[in-house]
């Protein structure tokens, strides 16, 4: 959700938490929407975007 697609560009990470939200029960499993939400508040930055320096070495 956070990085561009062709069909769509990225979504920030407060719009892809709100989608996740929004699905917890219908299109997300609310055990892994809560696990999610634990995560996102004891590591916030684990969900920040990789530099592009980094996808463009992994891309190779």
């Amino acid at each position: 959700m956070t990085s561009d697609r062709p069909y769509r560009p990225a979504l920030s990470i407060e719009q892809a938490a709100a989608e996740v939200r929004n699905g917890r029960g219908t299109q997300f499993a609310p055990q892994v929407v809560d696990a999610f939400f634990a995560v996102l508040r004891r590591r916030p930055l684990i969900f920040e975007p990789e530099s592009p320096s980094f996808e463009a070495t992994a891309a190779g």
